[in-house]
């Protein structure tokens, strides 16, 4: 079976893009160049007066990091927002919660969204982890769901399960590629898709189209790699005959090739289509490319250069033990993999997902010594974070350390990212990260999960912000958020995004839920600048 999507467009894919936008002239125009999804901006000319972009667009390329968990953040049980919710007046955040404390020191780059529900998790009949961690990255229903005349979700038909998922090869997944991949397909790259765990079988996430033997697309499911050393090897993996002994920067570079090289015989063309005007800035651009190339070369010597992964000496060597007792040092590897592949433009696409919720022992939380047990229901971690527990101070306060830790992560990778230089600022300037956990309430709910958004992409969104979605659609959906993602992301290319055609929906979008509710109401209202 072949995965669709491959790494780079190629100059006859550059050629084919601009020559298709100096015809029509309808929009300000990107075009897309090599491994990592490099856009250059053609300035603003004379020939596309009237078409603006938003305000805020980041000039480098642009990434996109998932991470993803998959258990409630609920620390006190109840509808408890007061471990999570930061503090805010009037939309602006002005301190971190009790989880969220380690994020502190870049309120200024975060965004938390709330009231945003799985709709379509809640539509099918699961054992709770199941139907939300296949659904939270896809927001579409597997292919045993029922639907009314209407196009609403009526459940599971004819006795299949979502739990059918554990079959080899399972027999009912999700009917659509998840969030990740579908920007994959459309960008023309490969995502770099991670976990911190074992295999995620029955709440699995990563979902990708491919073909069968008779041509026609079916969806897979796609494991994901928990051997950073494996995942490195396969990005920055030879291109060139296999008996040449190129170094990680060359093998990177034959992938990318070098993004002027690549694009000034359809540069120069175009300068012959346009007025005189144009032409002087399309000159001034020509020179401002010549310094966007000197930048990234700059970080390729310091990433670059030679790309290795120094894995730390007590990287363990069962990558997939469910009990997570080296969870920190595996996600540190997984850390340094994602900064590297980011900066060198190996993949503009990263998800991590961390896999393990049952019986996570967190050891290194606690002195050494195992925080929670197995074998034991009363005091083990998918006990406790259901509060099977009980809600006594002392498992309140382990739930809190675990959360925490989790927040802890995501100012650890915006700090690496920080970092890394790229042209005038850092790789964080330039890169999006999305937290998020399949549930939210130790009941299972997968209503007002919990989302917290890392970094402006240049100022296209603004930072330090509180964002409810109470009114849209009497609630915003997980499929808003994807779709909000969708068009953050693809917005400078061709064809694409807010500034050409907007991606209206992501995942399920027909009929209303049970509530009257729609699954889909469109892109986030005020979550990017100029929205």
């Amino acid at each position: 079976m072949k995965r669709s999507g491959s790494f780079g467009v190629g100059t006859a894919g550059v050629r084919r893009l601009m020559q298709r936008r100096v015809k029509s002239a309808t929009s300000r125009r990107r075009f897309l160049l090599g491994t990592g999804s490099a856009m250059l901006a053609l300035p603003l000319l004379e020939c596309f007066a009237g078409k603006q972009s938003v305000a805020g667009t980041p000039s480098g390329p642009k990434r996109l990091v998932i991470l993803s968990l998959g258990h409630s953040m609920d620390v006190e049980g109840g509808y408890d927002h007061d471990h999570l919710d930061p503090i805010h007046d009037a939309g602006q955040i002005t301190a971190m919660s009790p989880i969220l404390e380690p994020l502190a020191p870049h309120m200024g780059k975060l965004s938390f969204l709330r009231d945003l529900d799985n709709l379509v998790a809640m539509s099918l009949s699961s054992n709770g982890h199941n139907g939300s961690g296949r659904t939270v990255l896809s927001y579409t229903p597997h292919q045993a769901a029922g639907f009314g005349s209407d196009g609403s979700l009526l459940g599971d038909q004819d006795g299949y399960s979502i739990g059918q998922v554990h079959q080899d090869p399972p027999s009912m997944f999700t009917t659509g590629p998840s969030i990740h991949y579908e920007l994959a397909s459309r960008l023309g790259v490969a995502p770099l898709t991670l976990r911190v765990g074992g295999d995620h079988g029955e709440h699995a996430r990563d979902f990708y189209a491919s073909t069968d033997s008779q041509g026609s697309t079916i969806i897979q499911r796609d494991p994901c790699e928990p051997d950073p050393a494996k995942a490195f090897d396969t990005l920055f993996g030879s291109v060139a005959d296999p008996g040449q002994q190129l170094s990680a920067r060359d093998r990177l570079r034959a992938k990318r090739g070098s993004v002027l090289d690549s694009v000034l015989s359809d540069f120069n063309r175009v300068m012959g289509e346009v007025g005189s005007t144009d032409r002087q800035r399309l000159e001034r651009h020509a020179d401002h490319l010549r310094q966007v190339e000197a930048s990234i070369n700059q970080v390729a010597r310091i990433v670059c250069d030679n790309p290795a992964l120094n894995l730390p000496s007590n990287i363990p060597d069962n990558l997939t033990d469910g009990n997570g007792r080296f969870d920190d040092i595996i996600t540190g590897a997984h850390f340094d993999l994602i900064s590297t592949a980011l900066a060198c433009q190996a993949t503009p696409l990263t998800h991590l997902h961390f896999s393990n919720i049952q019986v996570n022992k967190f050891p290194f939380l606690n002195g050494g010594v195992d925080l929670f047990e197995s074998g034991d229901e009363a005091i083990n971690w998918h006990a406790a974070v259901h509060h099977d527990d009980g809600d006594t101070p002392e498992f309140a306060a382990r739930r809190l350390t675990v959360m925490t830790w989790y927040a802890q992560l995501l100012a650890d990778l915006i700090e690496r990212l920080e970092n890394v230089p790229e042209g005038d600022g850092t790789l964080m300037d330039n890169t999006l990260i999305v937290w998020i956990s399949s549930l939210r309430y130790s009941s299972h709910s997968t209503q007002n999960l919990p989302v917290v958004l890392a970094g402006t992409l240049g100022g296209s969104l603004t930072g330090g912000r509180f964002h409810r979605f109470e009114d849209h659609g009497s609630g915003g959906t997980v499929g808003d958020l994807w779709t909000s993602i969708g068009n953050i992301m693809l917005m400078d290319d061709l064809s694409n995004g807010w500034d050409g055609a907007p991606m209206r929906s992501f995942g399920h979008d027909k009929g209303s839920f049970r509530d009257g509710r729609s699954f889909n109401n469109g892109p986030l209202p005020g979550l990017l600048v100029g929205t």
